[in-house]
C-alpha cells in the first residue's frame, strides 16, 4: 500500500483474527477463541527505545505507551512517580544514565512499583554509570521490578 493510511484485517470461519489497524491504533493484534493457536516468529521482534531525554526534574513518570523499553538521560536527583498506561502483561526494561561528572538519585518511589523483598531502585553512584530496570505489569498499580546495576556505559 502507498498514500494514505490503510487498514489491513485477515478473518477466518473459527473466530481468529489478524487486526493491523491504523485508524484506531491498534497496530496489531490476534484475537481467537481456540485456545491452541499461537502467534509464532521466525526471526527477531525488536522494539525501538523511546528516548526519554534528559530527566524532567523533580519527578519522572514514565509513559508506557511509549514503548516498551524507554531511556532516560538523568540531570537531576528525581522521584520515581506513577506510571502512565499500565497494562497488564507488558513488559520492558527502562534505562537510567547517569552523564559524566554527576551522581544523580532516586529521592522517593510511587507505590505502583513493587521490589523484590520491599526494597530497591537504588540506582549506581558512578559517573556514567548505566542501570537497568526490568518490569512487568501484573496489573493497573501493580509494576514488579528488578533493578540491575553498573551496567556498561
Amino acid at each position: 500500500f502507498s498514500g494514505a493510511a490503510r487498514d489491513i484485517k485477515l478473518l477466518d470461519n473459527t473466530a481468529s483474527a489478524l487486526d493491523i489497524t491504523e485508524a484506531s491504533n491498534s497496530y496489531m493484534s490476534f484475537t481467537t477463541s481456540n485456545g491452541t493457536e499461537k502467534i509464532t516468529t521466525s526471526k527477531a521482534t525488536v522494539g525501538t527505545i523511546y528516548d526519554n531525554g534528559s530527566s524532567p526534574g523533580a519527578s519522572i513518570a514514565f509513559d508506557f505507551a511509549n514503548g516498551n523499553n524507554q531511556k532516560v538521560t538523568l540531570s537531576a536527583n528525581f522521584a520515581l512517580a506513577e506510571p502512565t498506561n499500565q497494562v497488564a502483561g507488558q513488559s520492558g526494561s527502562i534505562f537510567f544514565i547517569q552523564p559524566g561528572g554527576a551522581n544523580y538519585s532516586i529521592s522517593s518511589i510511587h507505590a505502583d512499583w513493587l521490589w523484590p523483598g520491599g526494597t530497591d531502585g537504588v540506582l549506581t553512584a558512578t559517573n556514567g554509570a548505566v542501570d537497568r530496570l526490568d518490569y512487568i505489569i501484573l496489573a493497573d498499580n501493580s509494576v514488579h521490578a528488578v533493578m540491575s546495576k553498573a551496567m556498561a556505559a
